[in-house]
Parts: C-alpha cells; structure tokens; sequence
C-alpha cells in the first residue's frame, strides 16, 4: 500500500523482464498479496487494484502483460478463484491486466468447468501440475481433456507451461509432453 515503493520495485522488475523478453508477469504471490487477519477485504481488494494500476503503468509502455493468478485457500486468504480474479481485474480496470489459471490452484479450489469457460476470454497464460503432490502430469486423465476442451473450445491459444515439482524434473517432463495433443 506504498506507491513510492510499490513503483521503485516495479521499475526494477519490469527493466530485468524487458532484458529477458518477457511478454507476460505473472501477480500471484501469496506472500506478496496475502491479507492481515481482520483487515478489510473491500480495502484489502482495492489496494491490491491500486498496485495493480502502478505496475501497469510499467508493463504496458514495455509491451508487457500482467496475469492475475489465483491461489487455493492453503496458500493464499485472497483471490482464491477465477471469479476472483475477475473481480481484481474488473477493480484494477487496465486493458494489460488479465488472467492465469493455474490447473493445480483450480482443483484444489474445485472450481467449475462452466467458470473456466465464461472466463476463457480473460485468460492470458495457463499452469499446469498435477494435483495429487502438484507434481508433473505423466498419464492421461479424462480431467485433463475435459479442462483444455473447455479452454480450446472457448478460443484459448496461448501459452501453457507446467510448475510441478519433482524428484527428476528432465525425465518427468519428458513424460508430460503428452498434454500437446489436448491443445
């Protein structure tokens, strides 16, 4: 809730993503954006759109968008779903400021198919894990079509990168490649 601050990192950040290439940041840290217990939500939401606004006013000169990324209720105490999510964007009101779902986060928050898709036209990245120890995905599941039909039938065509972990990440990346053919 310090725009000086706020705007010092920022510049930073974004200076550092530019040099990397990026065309998206994700805005998803728990640590980040958690709420202190009996804080007001509402302010709580608009301070977190205010920030919202600051790094706009980075990432968009920089050609870079931002994807609000909603968290499980274990790890975060606010944006916990993809209505959520929708409501910070709706708040922060910036053509840059956008969606993630995050495949892992949706399950555990056992959000619905029918959300996904009403807000597949906000969505600007995808993470995908396996939820059982949010590991890499190595089989197909009909859980799995189910999500990326949703996506792809509702004209999703950007990127989608895996954030699992485990014990030999080469080898278990490897066997998720599997998940090209849902796209």
């Amino acid at each position: 809730a310090d725009p000086p601050k706020i705007s010092e990192y920022v510049k930073g950040a974004m200076d550092r993503a530019v040099r990397l290439g990026a065309k998206i940041i994700v805005f998803g840290s728990s640590g980040a954006k958690n709420v202190p217990e009996g804080f007001d939500y509402r302010r709580a939401l608009c301070q977190t759109a205010d920030a919202l606004r600051i790094i706009d006013a980075f990432a968009l000169p920089a050609g870079i968008r931002i994807a609000i990324e909603p968290l499980n209720r274990r790890e975060s105490n606010i944006i916990c779903s993809l209505e959520e999510g929708a409501l910070l964007m709706k708040e922060a009101d910036r053509s840059s400021v956008r969606l993630l779902v995050d495949y892992y986060h949706f399950m555990m928050e056992k959000e619905s198919l029918e959300t996904l898709g009403a807000l597949t036209e906000d969505i600007i990245h995808v993470h995908f894990a396996e939820p059982a120890g949010r590991s890499f995905p190595t089989a197909e599941q009909e859980a799995y079509r189910e999500f990326f039909t949703v996506l792809k039938e509702k004209g999703y065509d950007g990127r989608v990168s895996i954030e699992a972990y485990g014990k030999e990440p080469e080898k278990e990346l490897e066997k998720a490649v599997f998940i090209r053919k849902y796209l």
